[in-house]
């Protein structure tokens, strides 16, 4: 579970990002890009950190810890 979880981290984190870097190269608009894809990347991961700490409270809560 948790090396997929960081893997899913690093994705969220990474991929906005170089596509951001990747419009800037086709499109001449930097940094614009890149600022969106970084702004797009810290939401992606803040609402994967939001799900997981549900799910992990919601399993917390059901094994009766």
């Amino acid at each position: 579970m948790y090396l997929s979880l960081g893997t899913e981290i690093a994705i969220s984190l990474a991929a906005p990002i170089l596509i951001g870097f990747g419009i800037d190269s086709y499109l001449n608009t930097r940094p614009w890009g890149l600022l969106g894809g970084v702004v797009l990347g810290m939401l992606s991961f803040l609402v994967r950190m939001i799900v997981l700490i549900q799910k992990l409270s919601k399993e917390k809560n059901t094994t009766g810890d």
